[in-house]
Formats: C-alpha cells, sequence, structure tokens
C-alpha cells in the first residue's frame, strides 16, 4: 500500500506536500478520516475513521485520472507482465492485436534491428515496462507513457 496524506471528495490529493487535483470522486470521505492508502492491486482506498478502517474502490476513470498526476512514487507500475496479460491488456486497453504488433515489428526498415525485434517479440515470455522495444512500439501506436503505466497495472491484475 501506499500512503496518500490527504483526500478530499472534490479529489484533490496532497501527496508529499504537493497538491494534486483529480477527477471528483464518486464517493463521500467523512471529513475526519486520516491513514489514507491507495493499493494499486485492488484499486481500493483505505483509511482510518475513529481507528475503523474503512474502504471504497475507485472507477476507473478515477484511476486513469489519478495516475497523470500522482507520482509514480505512490502508485507502483508493475515492472513485468506474462505473454498472456500483455496481449489480453493490449487488445482490451488498445484493440491491439498480435497480427498488428508483428505487422509493426515488419514495418521495420533495417534488416538486422527487424530480426532482433522479431526475435525479442516472438521469444518474449515476459514483456518488461522499460523494454526498448516495448516502448518503441508504444510511440508508433500512440500510445502515452501514462497509458502504458495503466496497461501495466491493469495487465498484473489478470489471473
Amino acid at each position: 500500500m501506499n500512503i496518500l496524506n490527504k483526500i478530499t471528495q472534490d479529489g484533490i490529493v496532497i501527496a508529499n506536500g504537493d497538491v494534486f487535483n483529480i477527477v471528483p470522486f464518486s464517493f463521500s470521505i467523512p471529513e475526519n478520516a486520516t491513514s489514507f492508502h491507495f493499493d494499486a492491486t485492488t484499486n481500493k482506498i483505505s483509511y482510518l475513521v475513529d481507528d475503523v478502517v474503512s474502504e471504497v474502490e475507485l472507477e476507473q476513470s478515477e484511476i486513469n485520472s489519478a495516475l497523470e498526476f500522482i507520482p509514480e512514487i505512490l502508485v507502483e507500475v508493475p515492472q513485468s507482465l506474462t505473454r498472456r496479460q500483455f496481449h489480453l491488456i493490449a487488445f482490451s486497453l488498445f484493440g491491439l492485436t498480435e497480427s498488428m504488433i508483428l505487422s509493426n515489428i515488419n514495418s521495420i526498415s533495417d534488416e538486422t534491428q527487424r530480426t532482433l525485434a522479431t526475435i525479442d517479440y516472438v521469444e518474449a515470455s515476459v514483456f518488461r515496462r522499460n523494454q526498448d522495444l516495448l516502448n518503441s512500439m508504444a510511440v508508433s501506436f500512440g500510445i502515452s507513457q501514462s497509458e502504458l503505466d495503466t496497461a501495466f497495472i491493469q495487465g498484473a491484475k489478470i489471473q
């Protein structure tokens, strides 16, 4: 779990002394709530009210908005996805199929680079967030770094 200093009903998060504006939340948090934690695995915020822990689950739009504003220190992005997780999330979030990805790789003009990229992609059992091929493919498909982070966060939840 990651610590957030303050969350208001208006969706303002104060983290490590910085204020971030986020879309208004779909729930209300009591004014006397303290000890906020966000768990990126479950998409839940937990907090204390009079020593009793309460939880609320964020909607996908709230998560996407929060990921754009909250520093990486608060939202841990998984650093790898299995091949299955990668393909399921690439299709569900971006509509990308394996044939589209292979076509993108086949469009690399330099034969050596294309061959290395093909081997890197086809033989991968795990896709790493910092992988050069993955990041260049994201750019060529118009996928931003924050969208890629969201994909890894959501993809890691797939069993």
